[in-house]
């Protein structure tokens, strides 16, 4: 999922964005999977809506 969301998007995030993706990339994986899939709070909501709006979208689209 991050793999194929970076090829597409990684040029068009900005330094901000770029930096929150790295963040989450450095999660642990099974609090980010219950996240994404149980939705189960991760408690950083920044990290909840770079994932929501970036992320989980692109893994429905």
């Amino acid at each position: 999922m991050f793999r194929n969301y970076s090829e597409k998007n990684l040029e068009s995030l900005s330094t901000d964005e770029l930096a929150m993706f790295n963040s989450i990339l450095d999660l642990e994986d099974q609090p980010l999977y219950d996240f994404i899939f149980k939705n189960e709070p991760l408690n950083n909501p920044q990290q909840e809506d770079f994932i929501l709006k970036n992320l989980k979208n692109f893994i429905d689209n």
